[in-house]
């Protein structure tokens, strides 16, 4: 697989997990770089802080900080919540359902180091782990 499925910066291990503000969900660390992708004020982001992913479709929250600095759906440019199961390629859980050899496609692309998972994906990890 390609290294755009890695983080660029590596938080402690205190830091890799943390409870949602709002739905107190325990959500895993993400990139600068992806919540910068995902911002519609990039240049808004305190970079200096360390950032979660919440995944939860009923909470407005996409990303926050251990200081609550809070970044809702509607502060993001890209739908981060939805039923995409690929960003990298916009493929949606229906589009597989009905042709489920799409994910040798995925995996294939992943492998030439076609996908952009880091910043692609809302959560900063790899898509292929959203197939079944």
């Amino acid at each position: 697989m390609s290294n755009c499925c890695s983080s660029s910066k590596s938080p402690s291990q205190a830091e890799k997990k943390h409870p949602c503000p709002v739905n107190n969900n325990l959500c895993n660390h993400v990139s600068n770089r992806t919540v910068l992708h995902h911002v519609k004020q990039s240049w808004n982001v305190d970079t200096s802080k360390v950032y979660y992913y919440c995944d939860d479709l009923h909470c407005d929250v996409c990303y926050f900080s251990r200081d609550n600095i809070v970044i809702s759906q509607m502060q993001c440019h890209t739908k981060v919540k939805g039923n995409l199961l690929c960003h990298c390629f916009n493929i949606t859980e229906e589009e597989y359902l009905s042709n489920p050899s799409i994910k040798d496609f995925v995996i294939e692309q992943t492998k030439l180091g076609q996908c952009s998972c880091e910043t692609s994906n809302p959560s900063g990890k790899c898509c292929l782990k959203d197939f079944a």
